[in-house]
């Protein structure tokens, strides 16, 4: 089976469809809004049908009619839940998002938000994973700023954005740590 890799729209309505069963467009939209996503997930309500379709089209959700609806004024209306395939992409992007999303981005918010699809053993492998590779990348920044530095002709505009990409990776890397020992201890912040 083809994994699919998916935006963070997709992978946010997903989500809400994997934890949440079947559902409404409209109740996706709800819970993204309930739980403070909707801005920085991306989720308006055009963005929220038109990656149900795609999800839907790609095999990823499927849909059935609203039974419930049904004989009520207004057209029937669609449910919709995550497919077995679609757990499965789900599961496969939010343990690579963990790991190698960037600093503060949507995409490693949304790993977070969607990590109960993963193991607990998982998600802290692959959180230390991520502290490794912030860590690695923070060695290459120096790397990379030690002849300016050792030549005096360090500029401060190149000072000023060396350390603020060295403390960002710094904060990155204690952050990951902080996470997983928050997994392995069983402790929900």
């Amino acid at each position: 089976m083809k994994i699919s890799t998916l935006l963070d729209t997709e992978l946010a309505v997903l989500g809400l469809l994997d934890e949440n069963g079947p559902m409404s467009g409209y109740r996706v939209m709800t819970l993204a809004a309930e739980r403070g996503m909707k801005e920085w997930a991306g989720l308006s309500p055009s963005t929220v049908y038109n990656k149900l379709r795609r999800l839907c089209c790609s095999g990823l959700v499927s849909s059935t009619q609203d039974l419930e609806r049904s004989g009520k004024k207004g057209p029937a209306g669609s449910l919709y839940s995550a497919s077995a395939e679609g757990r499965a992409a789900l599961r496969h992007q939010v343990g690579e998002w963990l790991l190698k999303a960037g600093e503060q981005s949507p995409a490693f918010k949304l790993a977070l938000a969607f990590s109960a699809s993963l193991p607990a053993q998982h998600i802290k492998t692959q959180l230390i994973r991520r502290e490794a590779l912030l860590l690695a990348r923070h060695a290459e920044v120096e790397k990379v700023r030690a002849p300016l530095q050792e030549s005096g002709r360090e500029p401060r505009s190149a000072t000023l954005l060396f350390n603020y990409v060295l403390r960002g990776l710094e904060h990155e890397a204690e952050q990951a740590r902080s996470l997983a020992r928050i997994v392995e201890a069983g402790d929900a912040p």
